[in-house]
């Protein structure tokens, strides 16, 4: 994967060389897409179906609803975790992710979704404040993003350094 400005001879002669060829599509690593340009919600279709085949599994052992928390705040939360922390994410597979969690949460009768007595959001909040405790996806990018900023700001990440010596900035820190 290159970047889409590299000239057609350069690519061609280090497609030659290597032996590897040139992939115009969005490649994943780690399980992160890498891609050039806007994230597309196509992008994320791996963590979606993922996390829809954990339910249909989980769906058949007839949890009960302290186990579809237990499921819910231990595991599913987590699975998005390290990719919400290595990519930017469209908001609406943010939704996505959060409204599969409350599907599952709620569960279902005859194909049919069961009734939301109380709201995602509600459920979302810590113990104390009448919440489960569950982990509210886009709280959870903000989280990482402003832990990223943060570090840039005290200067302890390696991409700080990078930025920091690659642009001359010697007064980061705002005063």
């Amino acid at each position: 994967m290159m970047h889409s400005g590299t000239p057609s001879l350069l690519v061609q002669s280090i497609s030659n060389i290597t032996g590897y060829q040139c992939k115009s599509t969005v490649m994943t690593y780690l399980g992160a897409p890498i891609y050039e340009g806007r994230a597309k919600i196509g992008y994320f279709d791996t963590l979606l179906t993922k996390l829809h085949n954990k339910f249909a599994v989980w769906k058949a052992n007839f949890l009960t609803q302290g186990g579809n928390l237990v499921m819910v705040r231990h595991i599913l939360s987590s699975m998005a975790i390290y990719l919400l922390s290595a990519v930017v994410v469209p908001k609406i597979v943010l939704q996505q992710i959060n409204r599969l969690i409350s599907g599952f949460f709620w569960g279902s009768h005859e194909g049919k979704p069961k009734h939301n007595w109380v709201s995602w959001k509600a459920i979302c909040r810590p113990i104390l404040e009448g919440g489960l405790g569950v982990r509210y996806i886009e709280d959870v990018v903000n989280n990482f993003r402003l832990k990223s900023l943060w570090n840039g700001l005290e200067k302890k990440s390696i991409w700080a350094s990078f930025i920091i010596g690659k642009y001359g900035i010697n007064n980061f820190c705002p005063s």
